[in-house]
């Protein structure tokens, strides 16, 4: 059994021109994606840190630039999301798995979207995941209602900040961090939901500070 702890970096329409238009199926568009797998002993294994060429959205939007550094300069030599989602598939690899990411299943709603879009077979990808927030903000007794930032978690947890946040491996490394920390809390696996999924295509995606 192993813990694929992902995070992903996105980028959305950004109107300014008038010219960019959002696809219908997919709003947001993965231009990183990072990830942290650990043994059942919560022991790193491997890391991988994938970019992503957009093609949907070319040009990346300008809040998204700020707080990620990443320009469409800095993807333009990247793989396109089909190639990067079989290296994705190989990291993971054939042993049974669970996801885990940072804030319920956006992350995991988004990869689907991604390869919705891409045409590509979304049987080969688990839609199981665990919600590391929701473990951290129960052990450090965060308010109801009130979201538990990453940054914050990182804080309250004492543990080093190495890299900054809002990139995709670094987060990755950060929530795994966390799990490990907590392995001894319990966890609950989750299932994201198909028939619900599509039905969110219009929200407002909620990017967390630090």
């Amino acid at each position: 059994m192993y813990y694929i702890v992902m995070d992903l970096e996105l980028n959305q329409p950004f109107h300014e021109s008038g010219k960019t238009k959002q696809n219908p199926i997919c709003r947001f568009e993965i231009m990183q994606i990072g990830a942290v797998k650990l043994d059942d002993e919560f022991r790193t294994v491997q890391t991988a840190d994938f970019l992503v060429k957009p093609t949907l959205y070319k040009r990346i939007h300008p809040y998204v630039r700020k707080i990620t550094k990443l320009s469409a300069s800095a993807l333009k030599n990247a793989e396109t999301f089909p190639a990067v989602y079989e290296k994705l598939l190989r990291f993971i690899g054939p042993a049974e798995y669970v996801f885990c990411v940072w804030g319920g299943s956006s992350d995991i709603r988004d990869l689907y979207k991604n390869i919705a879009v891409n045409n590509l077979d979304a049987a080969a990808v688990s839609s199981e995941f665990i919600d590391v927030q929701a473990i951290a903000s129960r052990f450090t007794n965060a308010p109801k209602g009130k979201s538990l930032g990453l940054g914050a978690a990182v804080e309250k947890l004492n543990i080093p900040v190495a890299a900054p946040f809002h990139n995709a491996l670094h987060d990755a490394q950060y929530t795994a961090e966390i799990l490990r920390l907590l392995k001894d809390e319990e966890r609950t696996v989750q299932s994201l939901n198909m028939e619900t999924l599509w039905r969110t295509s219009g929200r407002k995606r909620r990017r967390q500070a630090p």
